[in-house]
């Protein structure tokens, strides 16, 4: 009977820091790359997506490289990478206007001093360095004017924006990556193939009966497609034969969207073994 598949956890520590290892490595490149692209730029939005996906990827290939399927670890250990990126990314931009800003201070002073200006009409130097505190470099950095205090309350929350935009661009790739399926016993991750196309309109009848355990019943629901919509289904196997000609069954549905254009969505991975596969793919070779 098939089941809706859930993946088996795999994965001991080694994996979860080989995966940590690549994430933050990345993370690292991600925040000194960002730092060298947009100086003088905001690119409010832009950089953090960019560096997320960047630490996710980064994590997508470690996972897969190390067989890890804890989508929670993976997924935590993506999004404090990407963390590290946005707020490292900070970090030097913050600091490389605090020293443009003490040398502007100490010119304007250095003038003043030459200029034969009243030491008491001097510029206090310490003040007007300390006025670049975090909060007004990111209220000019993100572009707010306008009152101090409400710039500054904006430019956090813009701050926290692009933190979270990383945070879930990394961590979705990586716990994504880590649900994907793999082979329980040898853990190999498993390969996609086309098991066949049939008609919209019974995915959810066609899940239903594979779960009830009637894969013939599910088979007979399969029609020819006639338009551009259908149902598409793949098997996931074992490349080395482990799952007997059984494995993961995926389930898309593929609909037009208002532009006209095709759109999949997975509906369901279904547990299988040979028997429904093979009443599944007897069915869609007869309707192609």
């Amino acid at each position: 009977m098939a089941k809706c598949y859930t993946p088996a956890v795999r994965g001991d520590a080694t994996a979860i820091a080989s995966c940590a290892g690549a994430a933050f490595a990345a993370a690292a490149i991600a925040a000194v790359a960002a730092y060298g692209v947009a100086r003088g730029a905001a690119l409010v939005l832009a950089l953090p997506a960019a560096q997320g996906l960047a630490v996710g990827i980064a994590a997508r290939w470690a996972i897969r490289r190390r067989c890890l399927q804890r989508p929670g670890a993976a997924g935590a250990v993506a999004a404090a990478a990407a963390a590290l990126a946005v707020i490292g990314h900070g970090a030097l931009d913050y600091a490389d206007a605090r020293g443009e800003r003490r040398a502007k201070c100490g010119e304007i002073r250095t003038i003043q001093q030459y200029s034969g200006v009243d030491p008491a009409d001097e510029l206090d130097y310490d003040a007007c360095v300390g006025a670049l505190d975090v909060q007004t470099f990111f209220a000019l950095r993100f572009g707010l004017r306008g009152d101090p205090a409400s710039s500054g309350r904006a430019s956090w929350v813009v701050g926290a924006i692009e933190l979270a935009l990383a945070m879930a661009l990394a961590g979705l790739l990586a716990a994504a990556a880590a649900r994907e399926p793999a082979c329980p016993t040898c853990g190999a991750w498993r390969v996609e193939s086309a098991l066949g196309r049939a008609a919209i309109g019974a995915t959810r009848p066609f899940v239903d009966a594979m779960l009830a355990g009637d894969a013939d019943a599910a088979a007979a629901l399969l029609k020819p497609p006639d338009t551009r919509e259908e149902i598409a289904l793949s098997l996931l196997a074992c490349p080395a034969g482990h799952d007997d000609g059984g494995g993961v069954m995926r389930v898309i549905e593929r609909t037009l969207d208002r532009r006209r254009q095709l759109r999949s969505r997975r509906i369901a991975d279904l547990a299988t073994d040979r028997r429904e596969v093979d009443a599944i793919r007897a069915r869609t070779a007869e309707t192609a």
